[in-house]
């Protein structure tokens, strides 16, 4: 199984995909893909959040 929150975090303290990918023993294509779906939600809610204010 796949732990979301361990990529993410790792992702977060700058580490590369292919760090990732090795300490996790997970494909790197799965840890860009789940990263870049973390980003896109960011921005989403960064989004919701300047239109709340407005």
């Amino acid at each position: 199984m796949i732990d979301y929150y361990s990529i993410i975090k790792l992702k977060m303290k700058s580490f590369s995909n292919r760090e990732v990918s090795k300490m996790l023993s997970i494909n790197r294509k799965t840890i860009a893909r789940y990263w870049n779906k973390y980003v896109e939600q960011q921005k989403l809610l960064e989004r919701l959040k300047i239109k709340i204010k407005v």
